[in-house]
């Protein structure tokens, strides 16, 4: 019998700050650090081996050898045109035709996200123009290994392409040097324009500081615990900016008694089977619905024979009986989910409460593998609570600003004394010079 972890707030208001008697950890287990301090210090030693001008090159080819199992030098590391033909050739038609679609609603989807610049005219003599800027070159991670996501080959190639970037690396690992055909299929369709077999620490290491062609401007994309620690290490000294530090995947499926125990029970184990630190929230009003979550999870294991993705997802889901809707968007908006389902009868006056989470899907038949692979959102997404400041990947995340500043003599003399003044108050004597000399020789 599979037993939910229930938790119960019911008659109470949730301390969910923390100020109370239970911490976060306590509320909700298994949350941890993004990246252990162990992980971070083997992974920068592994950073500086191949980030070092004098042999880094080589120790990245030792690297994937070491953890990929997979030998390659200068000439095999880069998918030639021939791997690529060959990929192509061994996905199916139907296959090639589904990718194409995904690929379709997910560019018109970013085609409407497409920043746009303005100018500021005060009509008294300054202009200021904002410039978007697209990224010349970025990399993007495409896990390999057990979970190869060609789905995230889309997710990112297509808003960095409608962003303007000129060049877009992708790296995919091949464990055993056994290449996944879809996910260099989709490569083909999303126009990556160089592929390379390596990942993990040293292949972030690689793309940041150019040993991949020149260095990236950013990089984005999810991957290991490695990854995520490589693309971690590679902003902290500066060498490109990266989307964000993904951690494990999370779901919060919010219901009320109308909601399909079995279909939530599904929607939670999708989730939840992403890997031991995944995790999947019920919350509820409606003891009743808790437990046919919890007759539905025991049916499908004993249709599944307790297969693998089972026994993945299943211990990592629980249960918040909570007291109304007021309390419900009180937890949600403390734990700040990457994926929340609404399924209750009427969604919107709860989802006008809701201001931390990455990614919505209101109503029964919108579960998040939709989003994941054919909806046309994105399912790049802030991880770990992260939800409460940052965003889903989209074409915004290839652009940078430039403002550029044109000030008449008239438009500077208006604004000369308050300018000066304030350089002054800040102790800055050079600063009000510059502007005064222009008027007082």
């Amino acid at each position: 019998m599979h037993a939910l972890q229930r938790r119960t707030h019911k008659s109470d208001r949730v301390d969910w700050e923390g100020h109370g008697s239970k911490s976060r950890e306590e509320k909700f287990p298994g949350k941890e650090d993004v990246v252990p301090r162990s992980v971070m210090v083997k992974a920068e030693e592994i950073f500086d081996d191949v980030s070092d001008p004098g042999f880094g090159l080589s120790r990245l080819y030792e690297y994937t050898e070491k953890f990929e199992k997979h030998s390659i030098d200068t000439s095999s590391a880069r998918v030639t045109k021939t791997e690529m033909r060959d990929a192509l050739a061994s996905v199916s038609a139907p296959d090639v035709e589904m990718i194409k679609l995904a690929a379709s609603r997910i560019q018109a989807y970013h085609e409407r996200q497409k920043p746009k610049g303005f100018i500021f005219d005060d009509g008294r003599g300054t202009a200021i123009e904002e410039r978007i800027i697209p990224l010349q070159r970025v990399g993007i991670c495409i896990p390999g290994g057990q979970y190869p996501l060609a789905s995230t080959v889309l997710m990112t190639a297509i808003p960095a392409r409608i962003a303007g970037v000129k060049e877009i690396v992708m790296i995919n690992p091949w464990p055993q040097g056994k290449m996944n055909a879809h996910v260099m299929a989709a490569a083909h369709i999303a126009g990556v324009d160089e592929i390379y077999k390596v990942g993990g620490v040293q292949g972030v290491a690689a793309l940041a500081s150019g040993w991949l062609g020149r260095r990236m401007d950013k990089i984005v994309g999810p991957g290991s615990i490695w990854v995520t620690a490589g693309k971690a290490i590679a902003f902290a000294r500066g060498y490109c900016g990266i989307d964000s530090l993904a951690g494990p995947s999370e779901v919060v499926i919010v219901a009320d008694a109308s909601a399909n125990a079995t279909w939530a029970a599904c929607d939670l184990l999708s989730q939840a089977e992403h890997g031991s630190y995944s995790w999947a929230d019920l919350i509820t009003d409606s003891e009743e619905l808790i437990a046919r979550v919890e007759e539905a999870l025991n049916q499908l294991a004993q249709e599944s024979g307790e297969m693998e993705w089972f026994k993945q997802g299943a211990g990592h889901i629980s249960a918040y009986l909570l007291r109304d809707e007021e309390q419900m968007a009180e937890a949600i908006n403390y734990i700040a989910p990457e994926h929340l389902e609404i399924i209750v009868e009427n969604p919107r006056p709860l989802l006008d409460r809701i201001t931390n989470a990455a990614s919505i899907f209101i109503g029964p038949y919108s579960p998040v593998p939709a989003g994941d692979y054919m909806a046309g959102g994105n399912h790049v997404l802030p991880t770990g609570g992260t939800a409460r400041f940052a965003s889903p990947l989209g074409v915004y995340d290839f652009v940078k600003r430039q403002s550029v500043t044109t000030l008449s003599a008239d438009g500077l003399r208006g604004i000369a004394d308050p300018v000066a003044r304030f350089a002054e108050i800040e102790g800055l004597s050079a600063h009000a010079l510059a502007v005064r000399k222009r008027f007082r020789p």
